[in-house]
C-alpha cells in the first residue's frame, strides 16, 4: 500500500526526488470519481492506496500514486482530459 506521510521524507543522497502532493488532491479526486458512479474502494485498491489517507487532510500522497490512480479512472470513464472535468 501506498505510504502516507504528514512530511514527506528527503531523498537519499545520490536517490532521484520523490515528488509528493497534498492528500487533498486524492480527496477531491475520490469525490468527483465517487459522483461518476466509480467504486472508489476497488479502485483505490487498484492504484494501491490505503483507503485510510482520505482521513487525513493535511498529509502527503506520493505523486506517482496519484498518477497511478488517475489512469485508472481515465480508463475507466473513457475522459482523456479528466483534469479539465474535475475543474
Amino acid at each position: 500500500m501506498t505510504l502516507l506521510l504528514d512530511t514527506p521524507p528527503d531523498p537519499a543522497p545520490g536517490a532521484a526526488e520523490t515528488h509528493w502532493v497534498s492528500i487533498r488532491h486524492l480527496q477531491r479526486a475520490v469525490a468527483y470519481l465517487g459522483a461518476q458512479g466509480l467504486d472508489s474502494a476497488a479502485w483505490l485498491a487498484r492504484a494501491d492506496i490505503a483507503p485510510e489517507c482520505l482521513h487525513n487532510g493535511d498529509g502527503k500522497i506520493g505523486l506517482a500514486a496519484l498518477e497511478r490512480l488517475l489512469a485508472i479512472a481515465m480508463q475507466e470513464l473513457d475522459v482523456p482530459c479528466l483534469g479539465l472535468d474535475m475543474a
